[in-house]
């Protein structure tokens, strides 16, 4: 983080004898200060006020676009439902460790890398995305085989329409998860922004056909970030 340019006189003058000049040109550092200050403030980007790092996000079913909010217009976003484009998104991270999906569903889903994420749609649609270096990429797929998931996992039928997914990771690295057990696959319930943010790493870090160790450093730290974040499902 950069850090703040610092007055060297005292505002309005010091101790020293500073003159009227000196104040003046330690008020207008402090100026300029607060206006840097403001500039990398994120802002809501419906009203905009100043954000906090942990703030909530809208997000544009027509756009397919995330945007930053404060809790009042996050909350005006629940208010005016059907009326606008934006929805909320909630801030639910389960870890579905007894999550069933065999090797053939996986294949049928046509995915040339091992990680996904699925969302349902308010329109009754079904959508599959996976990250990659020119952003997320659309999987077509079939009801089928989705109603077929929803009944051997029901959790899924508890998806929030367009701001919630299933997050698959089948990368095959064996790491620990959540209550310290050897998996590979591992599956989360999460919410459309954390896969974003998946996205966004890869778009940015990944090199050359394999992706580059800096890419998969960056992808091992999310998802560890997200087992320390998950509730177990069986929790909830």
């Amino acid at each position: 983080m950069t850090q703040p340019e610092i007055p060297q006189t005292p505002v309005g003058g010091g101790g020293n004898g500073s003159s009227s000049g000196d104040g003046a040109s330690s008020i207008a550092a402090l100026r300029r200060i607060s206006r840097r200050r403001e500039e990398t403030q994120e802002q809501c980007e419906l009203c905009g006020i100043g954000l906090s790092d942990d703030h909530e996000h809208l997000y544009d079913v027509e756009k397919r676009q995330l945007a930053c909010a404060c809790p009042t217009c996050a909350v005006l976003s629940e208010v005016r439902a059907g009326r606008t484009t934006y929805r909320r998104v909630p801030r639910r991270y389960l870890a579905l460790r007894d999550f069933r999906m065999s090797d053939e569903q996986w294949d049928s889903l046509a995915i040339p890398v091992n990680m996904a994420f699925l969302t349902t749609g308010s329109d009754g649609g079904l959508h599959c995305h996976y990250p990659s270096p020119a952003g997320a990429t659309e999987s077509l797929l079939t009801l089928e085989g989705w109603e077929e998931l929803v009944a051997q996992n029901p959790v899924l039928s508890t998806l929030e329409p367009d701001v919630e997914a299933l997050l698959v990771s089948r990368v095959g690295e064996r790491h620990e998860d959540v209550e310290g057990q050897p998996t590979e696959h591992e599956y989360f319930l999460v919410p459309i922004d954390a896969c974003f943010e998946l996205v966004g790493l890869i778009r940015v870090h990944w090199r050359g056909f394999s992706g580059g160790g800096q890419a998969w450093e960056r992808i091992g730290d999310f998802f560890a970030g997200l087992r320390a974040r998950a509730v177990p499902e069986e929790q909830t």
